[in-house]
């Protein structure tokens, strides 16, 4: 009987001890969540004719090349001093300059349908970072880039599209609005040579807006 009791003692305490371990090991496997990528995006029901959205990030050399594209001008803000631009704390914020892990420049743009067939492109250049909080990261909209709204479409053979304007907004830090307005043309093959013999017609004019949530 004493044998007995010794020996289920004995498998008593190996039991709790492999209890404890197990248990120990569990705690430490906590899961580090972060969110998606920049291509994350949720669709608004409020967007007016957007399709979908398309977001570039860009490196300092691509973002130079596209502003100057898109405004005619050079920017004065220099590549290596992008990060440090990006570190300085807006006076509304009180958010440590430590925790932001990255900073970048993108183009963020929505595919918008102007009639059966036939779709345009709206896009404007932001910045955006990173900060971490724990274990979450999270991306924060610091500024979109002035007069760097575009309108853009693959179907330029057969139409002419005319931009009145695309003005992007900050409704706040994760929150991106960008407007739209312009007029779409069809042109008319007229005589032998496409390029010396086309008008338009029927003009149509567009307008909308678009919510890009990270």
């Amino acid at each position: 009987m004493g044998g007995f009791i010794k020996r289920w003692g004995l498998a008593a305490s190996v039991c709790f001890i492999v209890g404890l371990l197990l248990l120990d090991f569990s705690s430490g496997q906590k899961e580090t969540t972060t969110e998606s990528a920049v291509d994350s995006l949720t669709q608004d029901p409020s967007q007016t004719n957007v399709m979908d959205w398309e977001v570039t990030k860009l490196s300092p050399e691509q973002f130079q090349e596209r502003y100057t594209e898109l405004t005619g001008e050079r920017t004065s803000k220099e590549p290596m001093n992008q990060e440090q631009e990006c570190q300085k704390a807006n006076t509304t914020e009180e958010q440590a300059p430590s925790l932001i892990t990255e900073c970048y420049d993108a183009e963020y743009a929505a595919i918008i349908a102007l009639e059966e067939g036939i779709s345009a492109q709206a896009g404007v250049l932001v910045q955006v970072r990173e900060v971490r909080g724990g274990d979450m990261i999270r991306k924060e909209f610091r500024k979109v880039y002035e007069n760097t709204g575009y309108l853009s479409s693959e179907d330029s053979s057969s139409i002419e599209l005319v931009e009145n304007y695309v003005l992007g907004t900050l409704q706040d830090r994760s929150r991106l609005q960008l407007s739209f307005n312009g007029y779409v043309e069809h042109l008319e093959r007229q005589g032998e040579w496409e390029a010396q013999h086309q008008r338009a017609k029927d003009p149509q004019h567009f307008s909308g807006s678009g919510f890009f949530q990270l």
